[in-house]
């Protein structure tokens, strides 16, 4: 199960906890820290600790240079791909 960084709920998928977050919560407001973001993504994948980490492997886009650090954050981080 993959739990929610917003607000706890778990999922099968990560998918599923991807279509959860878009329709259920705000990404302007980091989960982790409380700080106002434009780009959440981009604000989790800078940060090192472990739950902005976690963070960035739900959300981070899988493009350009950083498709494999995301598939490593998901296997090491929440066990999926």
């Amino acid at each position: 199960m993959i739990e929610c960084p917003f607000c706890g709920a778990e999922f099968k998928s990560l998918q599923s906890l991807k279509i959860h977050i878009s329709k259920k919560h705000s990404l302007e407001v980091c989960p982790v820290c409380g700080k106002r973001c434009k780009k959440l993504g981009s604000h989790a994948g800078n940060k090192k600790d472990e739950e902005h980490q976690k963070l960035y492997a739900i959300i981070g886009a899988r493009r350009n240079g950083n498709r494999e650090r995301i598939t490593k954050l998901r296997d090491q981080l929440i066990g999926v791909r």
